[in-house]
């Protein structure tokens, strides 16, 4: 068969599970096609290949070609920082991730803006850039509860744990003074103490789509289609609610 050259961007973010979306995809379509030299499913930074060479890479692809598999990160983004409003917390930071990458843009966009729906300021001074792994979360954790913020929305799972730790390290008690929201839905979100509120991002669920899009573009010969898929909270304690 002809070589196959086709670029699939899957988005949610850098986690333990990040390659869950592109591995799926590489593997159902390394069973129907294993010839192909060049398929490339790429998730905003870590590559899964199939045919030749098989293994993983680091790369800046969100400027690429290709159909998008992406997660409604303006929604998740919305919906954790509103329900964080509704119980309660009266200001709201933000770890947020990279600029440079349009899924953290997307969720930055979405906790503004519930924000604003709320009647609340958008203060830029309680939004920390760069902040998705537990190091930063934690650092830019302590800078935010030393603003006055008694909660936060994080963009990723990881730097959402450093948070609940430099909660700990002043002296406040997750959710009563301080209340997280992480994003990615980690398997240790359910077993921390408290366990920690998360939007489920479906990598699952990304990876069959990116799949059934090149499938269906090679079947057809005509352009592959791109899917945008749903986010869903987790509530768990860390969010229950001031007191």
């Amino acid at each position: 068969m002809r070589s196959m050259k086709s670029i699939y961007k899957i988005g949610h973010g850098p986690s333990s599970s990040h390659t869950v979306g592109p591995y799926r995809a590489a593997k159902i379509i390394g069973k129907r096609y294993p010839e192909a030299d060049a398929f490339l499913v790429t998730l905003y930074g870590s590559l899964a290949f199939t045919g030749e060479g098989h293994g993983t890479g680091k790369a800046s692809c969100s400027g690429l070609p290709g159909a998008k598999i992406v997660n409604d990160n303006f929604r998740g983004g919305y919906e954790a920082t509103r329900h964080l409003i509704e119980k309660g917390y009266r200001k709201i930071g933000m770890l947020a991730g990279y600029m440079n990458t349009d899924l953290y843009r997307e969720r930055l966009r979405g906790y503004k803006q519930a924000l604003l729906d709320a009647g609340r300021p958008v203060d830029e001074d309680i939004i920390f850039l760069d902040t998705i792994v537990r190091e930063t979360g934690f650092e830019n954790g302590l800078k935010a509860i030393d603003k006055g913020c008694d909660a936060l929305y994080s963009a990723g799972d990881f730097s959402a744990l450093g948070a609940i730790e430099a909660a700990r390290e002043r002296g406040l008690r997750c959710p009563d003074r301080f209340g997280i929201v992480g994003t990615a839905n980690e398997i240790f979100d359910a077993l921390m103490s408290p366990s920690m509120s998360s939007l489920e991002l479906h990598p699952d669920i990304l990876g069959q789509l990116a799949a059934r899009s090149f499938l269906e573009a090679v079947r057809t010969g005509g352009e592959p289609s791109s899917a945008t898929v749903e986010v869903n909270l987790k509530v768990r304690e860390s969010s229950s609610g001031f007191r």
